[in-house]
C-alpha cells in the first residue's frame, strides 16, 4: 500500500466549482476565490458593455437616420430649386404695342417672328427645355411651338388646340403649372406653364414647355452617404427610376415594386428612427433606406445606406469595446489566478503539514510568510506541532521503556510456569495442569504484546534498523512455512507453494523479512475459519519440503482452506502474494487495515486474538526494506497481501 497521507485522511469532497458552466479543476479554495474574482469583475463589466452597444447602436441608428433624412431633404429642396427656377425661365410679359400705344389683348397681335426670337433664345439658353410653345388665350390654340430635334429647333407645323388640357387652364386660370414626371422614348419629363401677362397685368396667352429632368439628375449624382456608399434615387409616380448618384442605374428601370418605394409613392413619408426600413435593395446589397414623397411633382425620394457601411463605426465600436472586455478579462484572471495563489498556497502548506500530524509525524513546520492573519495562524499551528511532538516523544519513551521493563518479568513468568509444567516442584494433578497451560497461553499474548509494542517503539523513535542484502527468496518462504506448519495442521489448511527455481535475489533483511512473512503467513492461517470442507488430494510442492516438517498430507484427509503463496518480477521489484481462502475484508475495512491497533471486528472474527498491530509493524518494515505493501480482498472470497521489494543488482 503506498504511503500516501490521503489514505489515513479523508478530505470531505465539495461539488466541483464551475464558472460559466465550465467545471473547473484543482484546489477547491482556489477556484472558488478565482470564480468569484472573475464573475464579480467580468459580469459586471460584461454588463456594462452590452448596455453600453445597446445604447451607442440606438444612438448610431437614430444617426443614420438623421443623416439620411437630412440627405432627403436637401435633395427635395435642389429638386424643387431646379424646378422653379426652370418655371421661372417662361415668365414672359408682353410691352405696349407701338403702332397702337396700347396693349396688346391678344397673343395674334404679336408679330411671329418676334415670338420666335423669344422661344429660340429661352431653348438656346436652357439645353434641357425640349418644346416651348405660347398659347392665345382667346382661341386656345398654339400660336408657335418650337422643338428641339436632331438638326436643331424647328417649327411645329401642327397647332394644337390645348383648351381642355390641364396646363393650359391652370396657366390661362393664372396660377404656373408643374406637372408630374413621365417617360418618354427620350427620358423622364415634365411639363410646365406660366401666364403671358400684358403690361396691364392681363393675361393674353399661355408659355408651356416640356423639359428633361437633367439637372435633377446632375444634383443627386453628386449626393453620397458615407464613405461614398450610400445614394439617393428619385422615382416618379408608377415606378420608373427618374434619377439616381449612379447615372447609368437610373436608365429605364422601375423600381416600384420596392415596398419603401411603394410605401412613398402612396404618398406617406418614410423618415425618421420609426421610418427606417433596412432590406435587400433593387442592386443585391442589404440596405438602411428612407424615403419622402414630393406630392406637387409626384416625385419619391430614396435614400439607400448599405448596411456594411452605414454600421462601420458600430462595428469598430463592438470590435472596440470587444478587445477592451476581453483585455480586462484576461488581466482580471491573470490577477485572479495570482490572488486565488497567494490566499491558497498558505492553506495548502498547512493543509499539507497537518495530513503529516494526522499520521504521526511531527518533523516539519508550517512555512507561511504573508505578514497577515494566516501567518498568525501558522505560527499557532507549529507552536501546536511543538507541544505534540513532545508529548509524543514523551509517549514513546514511556512506551519503550513500559514494554522493555515488562518482557524481564514476563518473560520470568515464561520460564517458572514452564518449570512448574515439567514437574520442577513435584507431580500435578491434571486440573493444575490444565490452570497452568492457561496461564502459559496467557503469558505468551502478553509476550507477543510486549514485542509489537517494542518494535512500534523502535520503529516511531526511529531505532527499527534494517540491513538489507542480496537474498534467496525461497528458502526464507520453506523455511517459514515449515515453522508455521504445525498450526496450519491444526486447522487442517493446506499450503500451496511451487516457486520458479530461476527467480532473482531481492534486497532485505533476513530475520525482517522473515518477520514479515510469519505475520502474513500466520494472518491468513488465523483468518481462514474451519468449516466442512471436501476432500482432497496430495498437491506436488504444496509443503515446504517432499513430505512437510509433520509428514506428507494423505488422501481423504479434510482440507479446510488454503495459503497460497506465489512470487512475480515486475521490472525492478520482487513481489510476493500471500493469498488465503479466508473470510476476506470489507473495502471499508482495507482503507484502515494497516493503522496502528485497527482490528477487523465481525462475527466470524471476534473470537480471534491479537493486538492490532502486526500489520503496521510489517508496514514499517517492507517500507524501510525500500518496498511496498497492498492488500486486495473480497468478503467471503479471501484476501491477498502482497508486498514488492527491490530486485539485487546483481541480478542484472
Amino acid at each position: 500500500m503506498p504511503d500516501d497521507p490521503d489514505y489515513i485522511i479523508r478530505v470531505k469532497k465539495d461539488k466541483p466549482v464551475k464558472l460559466f458552466g465550465f467545471q473547473l479543476t484543482g484546489s477547491r479554495l482556489r477556484n472558488k476565490i478565482f470564480a468569484r474574482v472573475v464573475f464579480v469583475s467580468v459580469v459586471p463589466l460584461a454588463l456594462a458593455a452590452a448596455t453600453s452597444l445597446y445604447i451607442t447602436g440606438l444612438s448610431h441608428r437614430y444617426d443614420v437616420a438623421r443623416i439620411e433624412d437630412n440627405v432627403i431633404q436637401n435633395t427635395r429642396k435642389e429638386i424643387a430649386k431646379i424646378i422653379e427656377e426652370t418655371v421661372s425661365t417662361f415668365e414672359l410679359f408682353i410691352g405696349i404695342n407701338t403702332a397702337t400705344g396700347r396693349p396688346y389683348t391678344a397673343i395674334p397681335e404679336l408679330k411671329r417672328e418676334d415670338v420666335r426670337f423669344i422661344l429660340e433664345g429661352i431653348l438656346n439658353d436652357i439645353s434641357y427645355i425640349e418644346t416651348i410653345s405660347i398659347i392665345d388665350i382667346s382661341n386656345k390654340a398654339e400660336f408657335l411651338k418650337l422643338i428641339r430635334g436632331a438638326d436643331g429647333i424647328v417649327d411645329s407645323w401642327k397647332f394644337n388646340d390645348v383648351g381642355g388640357i390641364e396646363y393650359f387652364r391652370k396657366a390661362a386660370g393664372g396660377s404656373n403649372y408643374v406637372g408630374h414626371v413621365y417617360s418618354t422614348i427620350r427620358g423622364p419629363m415634365m411639363t410646365v406653364s406660366v401666364p403671358v401677362k400684358n403690361n396691364e397685368g392681363t393675361i393674353i396667352g399661355v408659355m408651356a414647355g416640356e423639359i428633361k429632368l437633367e439637372p435633377i439628375q446632375d444634383v443627386v449624382a453628386q449626393i453620397r452617404l458615407g464613405e461614398d456608399t450610400g445614394y439617393v434615387y428619385v422615382v416618379e409616380e408608377f415606378g420608373q427610376l427618374v434619377a439616381h448618384t449612379e447615372r447609368e442605374s437610373s436608365e429605364f428601370l422601375s423600381v416600384g415594386r420596392i415596398p419603401l418605394v411603394a410605401y412613398v409613392l402612396s404618398g406617406k413619408n418614410s423618415i425618421g428612427l420609426g421610418g427606417q426600413s433596412r432590406y435587400t435593395s433593387f442592386w443585391g446589397e442589404e440596405v438602411i433606406a428612407a424615403g419622402s414623397y414630393m406630392s406637387e411633382y409626384g416625385l419619391a425620394v430614396i435614400a439607400e445606406w448599405p448596411v456594411k457601411d452605414a454600421n462601420a463605426f458600430l462595428h469598430l465600436v463592438r470590435n472596440q469595446m470587444a478587445g477592451f472586455v476581453i483585455a480586462v478579462t484576461i488581466a482580471t484572471i491573470i490577477v485572479s489566478v495570482f490572488l486565488a495563489n497567494r490566499i491558497v498556497k498558505p492553506i495548502q502548506e498547512l493543509t499539507r503539514v497537518s495530513k503529516r500530524v494526522a499520521i504521526g509525524k511531527f518533523d516539519e513546520t508550517a512555512s507561511v510568510k504573508t505578514g497577515d492573519e494566516i501567518e498568525d495562524l501558522a505560527m499557532s499551528f507549529n507552536e501546536m506541532m511543538k507541544g505534540l511532538k513532545q508529548l509524543e516523544e514523551l509517549r514513546e519513551e514511556f512506551v519503550f521503556i513500559a514494554a522493555h521493563e515488562l518482557r524481564t518479568p514476563v518473560t520470568a513468568i515464561k520460564g517458572y510456569i514452564q518449570m512448574v509444567l515439567e514437574g520442577a516442584t513435584g507431580p500435578l494433578n491434571d486440573k493444575t495442569k490444565e490452570f497452568l497451560t492457561k496461564v502459559v497461553d496467557a503469558n505468551k499474548r502478553l509476550v507477543n504484546l510486549v514485542n509489537d509494542l517494542l518494535e512500534v517503539a523502535r520503529s516511531e523513535a526511529g531505532r527499527l534498523t534494517v540491513t538489507t542484502v542480496p537474498l534467496e527468496m525461497v528458502p526464507i518462504v520453506r523455511s517459514v512455512l515449515s515453522e508455521l506448519k504445525p498450526l496450519a495442521d491444526e486447522k487442517s489448511i493446506q499450503f500451496v507453494y511451487n516457486p520458479d527455481s530461476s527467480l532473482p535475489k531481492t534486497m532485505a533483511d533476513e530475520g525482517r523479512l522473515k518477520e514479515v512473512l510469519v505475520n502474513l503467513i500466520g494472518n491468513a492461517i488465523k483468518y481462514t475459519i474451519p468449516s466442512t470442507g471436501s476432500t482432497g488430494s496430495p498437491q506436488a510442492g504444496s509443503l515446504p519440503g517432499p513430505e512437510g516438517p509433520s509428514g506428507p498430507r494423505t488422501a481423504g484427509q479434510v482440507v479446510s482452506g488454503t495459503v497460497t503463496i506465489r512470487h512475480e518480477v515486475q521490472g525492478e521489484k520482487l513481489t510476493t502474494h500471500i493469498q488465503d481462502t479466508g473470510v476476506g475484508i470489507s473495502k471499508e475495512a482495507q482503507k484502515k487495515l494497516f493503522e496502528k491497533f485497527y482490528r477487523v471486528q465481525t462475527e466470524q472474527t471476534q473470537s480471534i486474538t491479537g493486538t492490532g498491530l502486526g500489520l503496521f509493524i510489517v508496514k514499517q518494515i517492507v517500507e524501510k526494506m525500500n518496498g511496498t505493501i497492498w492488500v486486495t480482498s473480497e468478503e467471503g472470497k479471501g484476501s491477498t497481501f502482497s508486498f514488492s521489494l527491490p530486485i539485487a543488482a546483481s541480478a542484472f
